[in-house]
């Protein structure tokens, strides 16, 4: 009782649980006489506590389990006496041989052509489809814990969509990382490209007169050889004092980056 009532502890419980039984069949087998009420409230006692913690649905002073708890129902439905699901029992039985079957050919496959460490991976890879694939299929969530793994039975279309869920956000994370990779790539090409080159190529965010936003690109026949600045917008305008100062920046930045990969070319 105590252990219960300390934040629900499971395993002190279950200790003084075996603790109580191991008395009481120290108690039988000392004496040929026994008191009944004694093993009587007992075994009453040890069936009210499976019962709290949901291995059967006994009710004291009933005493053990009943028909309808000898197993677990894994497929979510009842027989006619409300009993084991025998389809859903079948089913992880063979879900579990086909499993071993998957890890005793991963443990067997050709050594000479594969390392431990790949057979070692085949092997994690079949653990985690048993997780992921099969086990929610039957209706079972199974969670891995720093300290273990713990099961759960659901609903097989609950951890279905929630499946679904993991593998869309699996796809959209995996989308961002190819993105970003090749943005990454294009930046690095940028980078490559000589700065009177690069200026040719750019966009210029640029306001006009009314103070709107415009995209510009500078005028790639209006370039000063000397300087490799831009003189012109592409639309036939001369460059103002503002756009000037920003092409020198972008020039300069430019400049520096295409030297630096210059200089990883020497290396």
């Amino acid at each position: 009782g105590d252990a219960l009532r300390d934040d629900f502890d499971t395993p002190a419980a279950l200790q003084a649980l075996s603790e109580l039984v191991k008395s009481t069949n120290l108690y039988l087998n000392a004496s040929s006489s026994h008191v009944s009420y004694l093993l009587q409230s007992v075994a009453s006692f040890v069936t009210e506590i499976f019962r709290v913690f949901g291995l059967c649905r006994t009710v004291a002073p009933a005493i053990g389990f009943d028909n309808s708890t000898s197993s677990l129902s894994l497929n979510n439905e009842s027989s006619e006496d409300d009993g084991v699901g025998e389809e859903g029992l079948a089913a992880l039985l063979d879900a579990l041989v086909n499993f071993r079957s998957n890890v005793r050919a991963a443990k067997d496959a050709n050594k000479e052509n594969t390392s431990d460490k790949d057979r070692m991976n085949i092997v994690l890879s079949e653990c985690d489809k048993f997780r992921d694939d099969i086990l929610p299929e039957l209706g079972i969530r199974l969670e891995d814990k720093p300290d273990g793994s713990i099961w759960k039975l659901c609903d097989p279309e609950e951890l279905r969509q929630e499946r679904e869920l993991k593998e869309q956000e699996a796809a959209r994370k995996l989308a961002e990382k190819e993105a970003m990779k090749e943005q990454a790539r294009l930046k690095e090409l940028m980078n490559r490209m000589p700065p009177m080159e690069f200026m040719k190529q750019i966009t210029l965010d640029d306001k006009d007169n009314d103070g709107s936003s415009k995209k510009k690109k500078y005028d790639s026949e209006s370039f000063d050889e000397s300087t490799g600045l831009p003189t012109k917008l592409s639309n036939g305008e001369e460059l103002n004092k503002n756009q000037k100062k920003k092409a020198m920046k972008e020039y300069s930045g430019q400049k520096k980056k295409y030297e630096k990969y210059l200089k990883s070319l020497e290396n």
